[in-house]
């Protein structure tokens, strides 16, 4: 398989029954994950005050330790 943006995954033929949690990076668009609420997939969204590239330095490990999200 080719890695490409326009990849769809089916959500609703992986069923799953968890919580799911989604951190979201400031100015990040919405992820095909949001197509699992049809599917009833049980999904909480977090988003963070920091960008993409910023999440795994110290200033968003910060945002999401502020989240509660540690």
């Amino acid at each position: 398989m080719i890695y490409s943006p326009d990849y769809q995954i089916t959500l609703a033929d992986k069923p799953l029954r968890c919580a799911i949690l989604v951190w979201r990076a400031r100015g990040d668009g919405e992820s095909f994950i949001a197509e699992g609420i049809r599917a009833g997939l049980d999904i909480c969204w977090h988003d963070l005050a920091v960008g993409h590239y910023n999440v795994l330095k110290p200033e968003g490990i910060a945002a999401m330790q502020s989240a509660g999200l540690s």
